[in-house]
């Protein structure tokens, strides 16, 4: 079972040629062989422990060597590899400047996503696109410092200092040596927790520096972090009845609200795959019910609008309206959503409310000067509004931000269209077929 367990984890690290993922795996064996070579009661248990650890890091490397794509990726040969990495790069510059804003406490719960919507700069705009919503820092201390600034850094270095001690304390407990004998552990069990605990940990930590981070992947940093601070209540300090029967309400409470805030995935879930198809009363229900499960959870209506935006902007009206007072409930809970704003105006537009989705998006321009997403909604409303020149300089803006896209140069090509500037339409037209040409 151990052989197999360890050949699958040395499979997922390989294939998924995440340099995040081996040098966290390479952190926790250099850890845990530290680990074992104290814990080691001879020259020869020690000897045994490097040739293991040795062997695993040559079996992750050779496999790492032997596929293509893997290797490519690992020794920058290939282009995505490097491409990700200078987006790391760029994230972190962009969370740095939105950290700054507010170092102390920083923009609270999901705040980054419209913190840092705004200070996306033409680099941004050029090398990821407007398209893609960047919700985390991707990286661990980043995100401490841009959810609670340093006041939440500070907490969570009281808890790292707090969970040292007491895995310090629990293992002396663990591995004292008898009296006249050599140091062997006197729970050995309780000692092999401890030790997988500090390697993985370390691993994690490693690996949180690169990547994504989200509630999901603490559940189980969580649970070793658990496994490695707690300790037996002494036989003579039993709780009280009174106190026994409080703490196990109180834990009975716990787990039927993460139960609640768990089970509301079904039904939002089924809300957006409703919207997909086109289903809005049934969409409208699910995420109705999604709410009444998680009242506090803001961005159930932001998922909401987005789902329900994306169906009428794909042809569906009926969706505008209902997208319309997610969009509105959303931003009253967070004002600055850039994403329930785009909803919005998609609505607003889709309900004939030409005026409000031009206002909506004439602010979003404001906030968000290089979002080329933006400035192609407002030409086209502009263009609907029959002010054709307003609509040819923010499709112009666009195709300025975004020289990539055939959407924004075939709406651009239109308004030159309706303006009679066949000349700038042309020009637009060889563009289109530039870019169609290449596969886009």
């Amino acid at each position: 079972m151990l052989v197999a367990a360890l050949a699958a984890a040395v499979f997922t690290i390989v294939a998924s040629a995440s340099r995040g993922a081996a040098a966290a795996a390479a952190v926790t064996v250099v850890v845990h062989l530290v680990i074992e070579l104290r814990r080691a009661g001879s020259p020869r248990q020690r000897r045994t422990i490097i040739v293991v650890s040795a062997a695993m890091l040559a079996v992750v490397v050779a496999t790492t060597l032997a596929l293509p794509a893997t290797r490519a990726r690992f020794v920058s040969t290939d282009g995505l590899a490097f491409e990700s990495a200078a987006d790391r790069l760029l994230i972190w510059r962009e969370a740095l400047a939105v950290i700054a804003q507010r170092p102390v406490l920083g923009w609270g719960p999901s705040g980054f996503l419209d913190a840092v919507s705004r200070v996306h700069g033409a680099q941004w705009q050029r090398d990821v696109g407007s398209a893609t919503t960047l919700d985390s820092p991707h990286n661990w201390i980043l995100q401490l410092l841009s959810a609670g600034g340093i006041l939440l850094v500070c907490v969570g270095l009281v808890a790292i200092v707090l969970g040292v001690v007491s895995a310090r304390r629990n293992w002396t407990a663990a591995t004292r040596p008898p009296a006249d004998g050599p140091p062997v552990s006197s729970d050995p069990d309780r000692a092999d927790v401890l030790a997988a605990a500090v390697a993985a940990l370390s691993g994690l930590a490693v690996g949180w520096s690169v990547t994504f981070t989200a509630p999901g992947t603490v559940i189980l940093p969580a649970l070793l972090f658990g496994a490695l601070v707690a300790r037996a209540p002494a036989p003579k300090r039993a709780l009280r009845r009174p106190l026994g029967a409080l703490r196990s309400v109180g834990v009975v409470a716990w787990c039927a609200f993460l139960g609640v805030a768990a089970v509301a995935d079904i039904p939002l879930g089924n809300g957006v795959t409703a919207a997909a198809a086109g289903d809005i009363a049934r969409a409208d229900s699910s995420f109705e019910t999604t709410a009444r499960l998680r009242p506090w959870d803001a961005d159930v209506a932001s998922i909401a609008a987005q789902s329900l935006a994306a169906s009428a902007d794909a042809g569906n009206t009926a969706a505008a309206p209902l997208t319309v007072n997610w969009a509105r409930r959303a931003l009253r809970s967070t004002p600055g959503d850039l994403l329930a704003s785009k909803a919005l105006a998609v609505g607003e537009q889709y309900t004939g409310d030409l005026d409000g989705a031009a206002s909506t998006l004439r602010g979003l321009a404001n906030d968000h000067p290089y979002d080329s997403e933006v400035a192609q909604r407002l030409g086209g409303v502009l263009l609907v509004q029959g002010k054709v020149d307003d609509a040819t300089t923010e499709l112009v803006r666009a195709s300025e931000l975004a020289p990539d896209d055939v959407d924004i140069w075939k709406t651009l090509a239109f308004a030159y269209q309706q303006s009679g500037d066949e000349a700038s339409q042309t020009r637009a037209e060889a563009r289109i077929a530039d870019l169609s040409g290449g596969g886009r």
